[in-house]
């Protein structure tokens, strides 16, 4: 495991790992064997694999963006790797949501081994590693976000990855790991385009610590934002030439979040400790003393590994702190970017959760590096310790409640909702070859494995503002020409309730269109229009 650390002068000090077979006893006296510490990964690996095949078990979960990395959408994917990962498990036989699911698994199972090796690494120590993995792996978030067939939990594991093979290649020294990490952090910036962020952390971590030169710091940075810059930017110009698409985003400023969606997603980031039953002005107050807590934790640890640098992995461990809150605080203020840039977003749920991982990561560490008869006894460390498991106990009651829920209703279009949809029943009943038109051409196309568009929007979803290339009314007069070569269906789907820019638009296309109702649901309607219709009509 990785270096103990004790108190030594006033100074962090960072004692060898046991030998192999040999045992170590821990700051909690718990005596921490080889076996003991591989007990522990394999039972975060069976707890969240039971925790993903329960919510589960009606299909992973469909979100509309999931259509879009399974090619079920008119809108493609940005960042590709997520899909491709899909692609190439479809290879094997299976259908895109079994594919879909077996790679939830994989990244479940992989994920929690990743939380609890690099806590053991960076801590030495079985519990507060057992405490912090339970924080993640068992929070609701981590939960839920695995359940889906979505990018997160693949970013997810290529920052931790990608921090494993920093935190080697600061104890090595060795240029290949160097060149390796930068690879993963490549790939990391392929699965979501908020990979900058750790980039950015990494290389501040290697400018200030003093175990080099200027030189070789400089040249360090170098290799790491080369490498991973070529793999990206590679990338996109391939896109742009191929399919002339890549980032997705116009770079202007058409951000949408006011006070009231800033202060909704402060109220979603204080859901990381307590449920939504516990006052709000608890939660916040809370929330800001943990962070001042870290960081007053992680400046002090920062200080001292600075002043007094270790060699090898004991350097290493000594700097992940502040690696971590780097990534931390970098990671907000780009998602804050990417608020004023992108119409529609927020700072809150999937979008939140890699800091999330990042701040219990740095809490662990921090609050786990004081042998008894020193820090320990900080009131400031027991009291984080203390917190850790209150919350930890919050996680385990929300996510075993959260997951039975799963269990029946199941997540997205894969829920029983939309398996069941009266209006989706009734597009089995259309003629084979049949165009629709509809509100959610995703979910008719994932539930029915029928083609389905887009109906006329006002405005786009990423910028708020109607299509230069094609507004409103040409879309209109784009539909209507169509529907004069051959009659097709519009659907209207209630339970689509998140894409404003159709709301109040079925009566507007009804008679921009002359549609007719073919058919009512509980939860939608069919019309159909075309010029045979038409002509029929007085």
């Amino acid at each position: 495991m990785s270096s103990d650390v004790s108190a030594v002068d006033g100074r962090l000090a960072f004692a060898p790992p046991a030998e192999p077979g040999e045992s170590s006893t821990g700051r909690y006296g718990l005596v921490a064997t080889p076996g003991a510490w591989t007990a522990g990964a394999l039972g975060a690996i069976a707890i969240s694999a039971a925790l993903f095949l329960t919510g589960t078990r009606l299909g992973i979960g469909v979100l509309p963006d999931t259509t879009r990395y399974m090619g079920m959408n008119e809108v493609p994917y940005d960042a590709p790797l997520y899909a491709w990962t899909l692609a190439l498990a479809v290879q094997t036989g299976l259908g895109m949501a079994a594919a879909a699911k077996w790679v939830g698994l994989a990244l479940v199972v992989a994920n929690s081994a990743l939380v609890w090796h690099l806590l053991a690494r960076t801590t030495g120590r079985i519990v507060p590693t057992a405490i912090g993995t339970g924080l993640i792996i068992l929070s609701p978030q981590f939960v839920y976000l695995h359940a889906l067939a979505l990018s997160e939990p693949l970013f997810l594991f290529f920052i931790l990855a990608t921090l494993l093979a920093f935190l080697r290649y600061l104890g090595t020294g060795s240029w290949g790991g160097l060149v390796g990490c930068a690879v993963l952090l490549g790939l990391c910036s392929l699965v979501r385009f908020t990979a900058p962020p750790l980039g950015a952390a990494l290389a501040l971590t290697l400018l200030v610590r003093r175990e080099h030169a200027w030189p070789r710091r400089l040249a360090e940075v170098a290799v790491l934002g080369i490498v991973a810059g070529v793999l990206f930017v590679g990338w996109a110009a391939a896109s742009e030439a191929s399919a002339g698409h890549s980032l997705g985003r116009e770079f202007a400023f058409n951000g949408t979040m006011g006070p009231a969606e800033w202060w909704r997603s402060l109220a979603v980031m204080t859901a990381w400790l307590l449920p939504d039953q516990v006052p709000f002005a608890l939660r916040v107050t809370l929330l800001a003393a943990v962070l001042v807590a870290g960081t007053w934790l992680t400046a002090r640890i920062t200080r001292r590994a600075l002043a007094s640098p270790a060699q090898g992995q004991d350097a290493a461990v000594q700097l992940m702190p502040m690696t971590l809150a780097a990534f931390f605080v970098a990671y907000l203020l780009f998602m804050v970017l990417a608020t004023a840039i992108e119409a529609n977003l927020a700072l809150s749920g999937r979008y939140a959760f890699p800091p999330y991982v990042a701040a219990v990561l740095l809490m662990t560490i921090v609050t786990s590096t004081a042998s008894p008869g020193g820090a320990a006894r900080e009131p400031l460390t027991l009291a984080l310790a203390c917190l850790g498991v209150l919350v930890l106990g919050g996680h385990v009651v929300r996510t075993t409640l959260r997951t039975w829920e799963m269990r029946g209703t199941g997540i997205g279009y894969a829920a029983r909702t939309w398996k069941e949809s009266p209006t989706v029943q009734h597009l089995s009943r259309l003629p084979a070859g049949a165009e629709i038109w509809s509100n959610a051409p995703d979910a008719v196309t994932f539930l029915t494995a029928r083609p389905a568009h887009w109906l006329p929007v006002r405005a786009l979803q990423r910028t708020g503002k109607p299509d230069p290339a094609h507004p409103y009314p040409a879309q209109i007069d784009d539909l209507r020409r169509q529907l004069d070569r051959r009659p097709g269906y519009l659907v209207f789907f209630d339970q689509v309730q998140w894409r404003p820019y159709y709301r109040n638009s079925e009566a507007e296309l009804a008679q921009a269109l002359n549609l007719r109702l073919a058919d009512r649901a509980s939860d939608g309607r069919i019309y159909t229009a075309g010029a045979s219709l038409r002509e029929k009509q007085p």
